[in-house]
């Protein structure tokens, strides 16, 4: 690693893993064996890696005095340790205490991978106290990350994906738009983890010592907001743009190296627009006049009333969707009545409705000091960036480690810091506290990526028609996932799905069952109980029980009063019961929510 990167000096091994925590992470991504490709890899690497780096805290615990002994590393460890008491006061007080713990399947955000974010944030602020020289290998690992990043989205665009299917990322409308979403599940996570990697990248590519990796920053600060221009996401575009104002105004470059940088910027982008490539692209465009963002205006208009219910605390950390969904207004059930909205769009308001006001007092604290201190220009446009960003796509556990990893590296860079320190001793109550939260880290990354796995073989025994293949996968994931919520409601679903191919016989009855009993899990610790309940009503209409079925859809109307769906059901479902009046007042209720009969 060190011979990689030029270095004067060996890189220890609390280095390397934050170098490979921050750096390698966002890449993370193994498909045929995890059902989460995506997010299962990257959890593993950083509850992985901070369970190495509360292991090795002794060689890194001297940077926490040294940023203790400045105002500005000070402030970073108070603001750090608030979060990690919001963290778990809010998961604590859930009604969803096992989703606020690790977090919904589709972006791991819980209290668990948050803290243990913050824990590499923290060891590497903590390095850079100490070692400041180190930075400049850490941005070598994060621009070559990135640009091999930007290279892949790039790629999906243009039609050439070795790893996923287009499908995935690729809507019909107007003949076709294609959103690259790289290594991150979504093409706006993707561009919105490129806005600090294309801003640092453009600051190393005046600042590295290095003329080789100075144009290798260069080619990242262009591939990147490429890569974002070309995801369509406007936030991310704005926020890229925003941070580059921040930059220019901090390196005050030479007034033609900018006006050549800006015009070849412009040319990429023209020929990309005008080109028969850029067809995705002037879709997107226009799609962006027919919806200017009306789904997400009309979220932030109802979380008043979801902060409101619980302003201290939130409602647990990645509860947005089930909690919003019991507020949700009528009139934007009725305009997007087939949407679930799993986040605001919004990092500031998903943290207040997540933990409370003070959540959101520690995440614009996090923010907003950064730009103001006198560090590195890069690091303080990046911040910049990111801020913008927030006000547009709520934070991924990626986002969130490169915000806190940003703010501490600018903590780290106040003068009032005693650079080149020797680490000295460390309490053994510290120790062994790092140590047990280290192994739980560990343990919890391990859990996870098997009870995932486990359900990738489920999918693959339904496809295959293999009830035992079935049942052993689906056991197998429940059991060692020691009670912490996974793809209960999926499984479900697909143990549905088997029962129908399996007919009338003791297999298809079994998978019928066991279809049952993973909807109840669902409902009891899922990330989508209302949806559980909807399901419960169904599975009780296949066993001809109509009190259970009409029980459940009420469950599911009461988890979601103005979902279309519920108020349907329950309609069919009285009609059957031959209890017509109340069978028309529900499907009047659906049809006034949304529902459209054909």
């Amino acid at each position: 690693m060190a011979q990689l990167f030029h270095s004067t000096r060996s890189w220890t091994a609390t280095e390397i893993v934050t170098a490979v925590v921050v750096a390698v992470t966002p890449l993370a991504l193994i498909t045929g064996v995890f059902l989460s490709h995506d997010v299962i890899p990257k959890l593993v690497v950083i509850l992985g890696g901070a369970g190495l780096l509360l292991f090795l805290i002794p060689q890194w615990s001297a940077g926490l005095k040294q940023l203790w002994a400045g105002a500005a590393g000070r402030w970073f460890l108070i603001l750090l340790i608030a979060q990690c008491v919001s963290l778990i006061v809010s998961a604590a007080l859930s009604s969803q205490a096992g989703v606020s713990l690790v977090g919904t399947t589709w972006r791991r955000f819980g209290a668990l991978e948050q803290i243990a974010a913050l824990a590499v944030a923290a060891a590497v602020a903590s390095v850079v106290a100490t070692r400041p020289g180190w930075t400049t290998g850490l941005f070598r690992a994060l621009t070559l990350c990135g640009g091999v990043a930007a290279l892949y989205g790039i790629s999906q665009y243009f039609g050439f994906d070795p790893f996923l299917d287009p499908r995935l990322y690729t809507i019909d409308y107007l003949g076709g738009i294609v959103r690259p979403p790289a290594t991150m599940g979504h093409a706006i996570y993707f561009a919105a983890y490129l806005v600090p990697v294309a801003l640092i990248s453009g600051w190393s590519a005046a600042a590295d010592p290095s003329r080789r990796w100075r144009v290798v920053h260069a080619v990242t600060a262009l591939l990147a907001p490429l890569a974002i221009l070309l995801s369509g996401s406007r936030g991310s575009l704005l926020a890229v743009l925003g941070g580059a104002v921040f930059l220019l105004i901090g390196m005050r470059p030479p007034v033609r190296r900018l006006v050549a940088g800006a015009a070849l910027v412009l040319a990429i982008t023209a020929g990309v627009a005008v080109s028969p490539a850029g067809a995705n692209l002037r879709n997107r465009v226009a799609q962006w006049r027919d919806d200017p963002g009306t789904a997400r205006l009309g979220v932030w208009r109802d979380t008043p009333a979801l902060i409101a219910k619980s302003p201290l605390f939130g409602s647990g950390p990645d509860t947005f969707a089930t909690a919003f969904r019991a507020i949700e207004s009528a009139d934007l059930s009725r305009a997007y009545p087939d949407f679930i909205h799993e986040t605001p769009h919004n990092a500031l308001i998903d943290a207040i409705c997540g933990q409370g006001i003070l959540g959101l007092a520690i995440l614009v604290g996090a923010l907003v000091t950064g730009p103001r201190t006198k560090g590195s220009p890069g690091l303080r446009a990046a911040l910049t960036g990111m801020l913008i960003g927030c006000v547009f796509a709520s934070l991924t556990l990626i986002t969130f480690l490169y915000l806190w990893t940003i703010a501490g590296l600018l903590a780290a860079s106040g003068p009032e810091i005693k650079k080149n320190q020797m680490p000295g001793p460390i309490h053994n109550w510290l120790r062994a506290a790092a140590v047990f939260a280290g192994a739980m880290f560990i343990v919890v990354a391990v859990v996870l990526a098997i009870q995932d796995a486990a359900y990738a073989d489920l999918r693959s025994a339904v496809e295959a028609k293999d009830s035992a293949g079935a049942t052993t996968s689906y056991e197998r994931a429940t059991s060692f996932g020691i009670g912490l919520p996974g793809y209960e409601l999926w499984s479900s679903q697909q143990l549905a799905v088997l029962g129908r191919a399996l007919g009338n016989t003791p297999a298809g009855a079994l998978a019928w069952k066991q279809a049952g009993v993973a909807a109840a899990l669902a409902q009891d610790r899922g990330e989508d109980r209302f949806t559980a309940a909807y399901q419960l009503s169904i599975l009780a209409i296949v066993k001809s029980d109509l009190n259970g079925a009409e029980a459940k859809a009420r469950e599911a109307i009461s988890l979601s009063p103005n979902w279309y769906k519920a108020h349907l059901l329950r309609s069919q479902i009285l009609q059957a019961m031959g209890r017509n009046e109340e069978a028309a007042r529900e499907a009047d209720l659906s049809r006034s929510l949304g529902w459209k009969q054909k």
